[in-house]
């Protein structure tokens, strides 16, 4: 099973770095897509029915105009912050590693809070 995931932040850089890294280092359990704004980045979730959109905290996005089946969690250049009014955080400038581990665990507390049983 692919997680579906949109990544959101003006950075454009970080964009392209994080971006390529992922899809390099997880294909065959991510795929990952890239949007310097939040609409096409919501439109583009909706449309891939992406498990995870990843917004950059300073993006400000609406809460309507999210994508209600997936998840979604703000970048953030602060570390150690686990939410903010609830939605889950993860931090911006780490190890690719420890971006994939932050987007499984999200994943799988979305599939456990919602019940779903995975296929293998």
């Amino acid at each position: 099973m692919r997680i579906k995931v949109v990544i959101a932040t003006k950075d454009a850089e970080y964009l392209d770095r994080v971006g390529i890294r992922l899809n390099e280092m997880y294909r065959a359990n991510l795929n990952v897509s890239t949007y310097r704004n939040i609409e096409n980045a919501s439109r583009c979730a909706n449309e891939l029915k992406a498990d995870i959109l990843l917004i950059d905290e300073e993006m400000e996005p609406q809460i309507g105009e999210l994508p209600k089946r997936c998840t979604y969690a703000f970048l953030t250049e602060e570390a150690g912050i686990k939410s903010i009014q609830g939605v889950p955080v993860v931090e911006k400038y780490q190890s690719v590693q420890s971006l994939y581990s932050d987007i499984v665990k999200i994943f799988l507390n979305q599939v456990e809070e919602n019940n779903v049983q995975l296929k293998k």
